[in-house]
């Protein structure tokens, strides 16, 4: 028995601009954060006034505290303290948040859209009762695309009548990033991270 993926449709490329104004709207918080604690401080905000978001302590002191000028040494040091200065992992060990939504603003603004994909996340097969399952092999965690292999496996002990009409199928899946084998500048591949889950994370970071 093989199953295999039928794409009747794949994810609109509008989805890749909507992913790029959730991005922006973001990365445009933290100016914005920058700017209104300038004035905070009694200072005058201008053109040079960004968040920084750098991965090099050294590239930080010598570049980004001239984008913080005017602000307090005490917010200063709370935007370095969030510095993705270890790369695309966090401290815990998972994906930095920061480092997230710039590389993804980055793609987007210099390379193309960020663009999603159906993922599958699961495969469960059931049987009718009395059929014995040889080399059952599922294949989850991977893209969902036109042709390919869901699940594979043998069996003896099927009742004669139609066959499949008794094999119940079920996919869960995701919409995740399509970043493969097209941005190989990007330290880790994000093909295969949730899209909600991670603009989600990313936000939660934010606020």
């Amino acid at each position: 028995y093989t199953a295999k993926a039928i794409e009747r449709q794949e994810p609109p490329l509008a989805w890749g601009v909507v992913i790029g104004e959730t991005l922006y709207n973001m990365r445009s918080a933290l100016d914005h954060l920058v700017w209104q604690l300038v004035l905070e401080n009694k200072g005058r905000p201008g053109t040079w006034h960004q968040f920084p978001i750098m991965t090099s302590k050294k590239d930080f002191s010598r570049e980004g505290v001239g984008h913080l000028a005017g602000m307090t040494p005490e917010a200063i040091a709370l935007v370095r303290e969030f510095q993705p200065f270890d790369g695309w992992q966090n401290k815990a060990g998972g994906i930095h948040a920061l480092w997230l939504l710039d590389t993804l603003c980055n793609v987007d603004k210099h390379r193309t859209l960020n663009l999603a994909q159906f993922f599958v996340k699961n495969v469960d097969v059931t049987f009718p009762e009395g059929v014995v399952v040889h080399r059952l092999k599922k294949t989850a965690r991977r893209p969902f695309k036109d042709g390919a292999v869901l699940l594979r496996c043998g069996w003896s002990g099927m009742p004669k009548r139609n066959p499949k009409a008794d094999v119940q199928l079920k996919i869960s899946y995701d919409v995740t990033f399509d970043h493969s084998g097209r941005h190989a500048q990007i330290p880790t591949d994000l093909s295969g991270f949730p899209v909600m889950e991670t603009l989600d994370m990313t936000q939660t970071f934010l606020c």
